[in-house]
């Protein structure tokens, strides 16, 4: 509750975002708080910005969000993790979450979006959640150079489509069809 007030007065304090960090990272490894270390996170992330402040966390903050993920996975780790990399991409632009997850290990956020997105995006159940992941990752494959480096499957793609899916699948066909129309 203190941190969706003003935070400037806050983290004016010596060493208080590392402390904040400190607790973000305590909670989300135990499996019954992980979604308020989410809490915390997101409120930092949409109330600071990335420059002269988030940036020099954000690589450490994915890692420890990936030790997690290999640590034990839950559904609800899971969900918070898709919703945190939507929210990341909507606030903070998607070359800057890719390419910062990548710098951990070369195409790290690829394997995220094939092993955990694909798998549990449709999982998600309420309204502002979905609307949350449908706009962050359709964003992600408008917007992502690295998202066309590898090639998937249009066949499985399309086996596994949702309602989500739907909309980044027709948004991308759209995209492609104003290219086409500007080379003629």
């Amino acid at each position: 509750a203190i941190l969706r007030c003003d935070t400037a007065p806050l983290l004016a304090q010596p060493g208080q975002l590392q402390r904040l960090l400190e607790i973000f990272e305590n909670l989300v490894f135990l499996k019954l708080h992980d979604h308020d270390g989410f809490n915390i996170l997101t409120t930092l992330v949409l109330a600071l910005p990335y420059e002269n402040g988030l940036d020099q966390y954000m690589k450490t903050i994915y890692s420890t969000l990936f030790r997690r993920l290999q640590r034990g996975q839950t559904l609800k780790f899971n969900k918070c993790l898709i919703l945190f990399f939507s929210v990341m991409m909507i606030h903070h632009g998607v070359e800057r979450v890719v390419s910062t997850v990548n710098s951990i290990q070369n195409g790290l956020y690829w394997m995220f979006v094939r092993n955990i997105v694909g798998r549990d995006i449709h999982k998600l159940s309420g309204e502002l959640e979905k609307k949350l992941v449908t706009v962050g990752f359709t964003r992600f494959i408008l917007e992502s150079a690295n998202a066309m480096l590898t090639a998937v499957s249009y066949t499985h793609l399309r086996a596994h489509e949702t309602p989500e899916h739907l909309v980044c699948r027709l948004l991308l066909e759209k995209k492609k069809k104003k290219k086409k129309n500007k080379n003629i």
